[in-house]
């Protein structure tokens, strides 16, 4: 989700004096739950290596995909200082995930006292609420031309960069709230006019 923001996440981690306010590296095997679905949220999670995902299963117990957490990335960060604390989904394990933990306490001393976590902390929660909203202005198109289009400018480093990395054609399709096959015939025809130009793991944007 978010951009320019690892490189930061990968000193806050490395920084020892940070460090030493947070958990030992707890390691998740794929598959493992690390958080249930309403369950209170303590902690704030650095996600050293792998990925995860938050599901929801509703009544009928279909899969509902509520977010993706990638290396360098937080959760928790939003929840711990909500008026109601819990886990929205299942935590789950993508792949084998490293997580170190901070706690309520320790968060809030480095932020008073820790000039570069707090630097750090604050542009990060900002770009996360920054990406959440354009998502849901995306979302809010209503051909899928657009939202293809409004995807790729919103998330490539700078205007005269027009280029974005994704993981798959299926994750891609999820965030535009779109079949896969639908977003592929759309995606094959933007290129056929010269629109686009794509491969497996990432979207150009030619004009438009």
């Amino acid at each position: 989700m978010l951009r320019n923001g690892r490189n930061s996440m990968k000193a806050i981690i490395n920084d020892s004096e940070i460090r030493r306010y947070m958990s030992l590296a707890c390691v998740y095997s794929k598959g493992n739950i690390i958080c249930h679905e309403g369950q209170p949220c303590e902690t704030v999670g650095f996600i050293a290596s792998g990925s995860l995902e938050m599901v929801h299963y509703d009544q009928e117990g279909h899969r509902m995909t509520l977010a993706r957490l990638n290396t360098h990335e937080l959760f928790g960060d939003f929840l711990i200082h909500s008026d109601k604390p819990e886990y929205p989904g299942y935590l789950i394990a993508k792949e084998d995930t490293a997580v170190f933990y901070m706690n309520k306490e320790s968060l809030e001393r480095l932020l008073e006292t820790n000039t570069k976590f707090r630097t750090f902390y604050l542009s990060y929660l900002s770009k996360k609420a920054l990406d959440f909203s354009l998502d849901n202005k995306m979302l809010r198109l209503k051909s899928l031309r657009e939202r293809i289009i409004f995807y790729i400018r919103s998330h490539s480093e700078s205007p005269a960069h027009t280029r974005v990395y994704i993981e798959s054609k299926a994750s891609l399709a999820k965030k535009l709230n779109v079949r896969r096959p639908s977003l592929s015939r759309e995606l094959a025809m933007m290129k056929k006019v010269g629109l686009i130009d794509y491969d497996r793991k990432s979207l150009t944007l030619l004009k438009g």
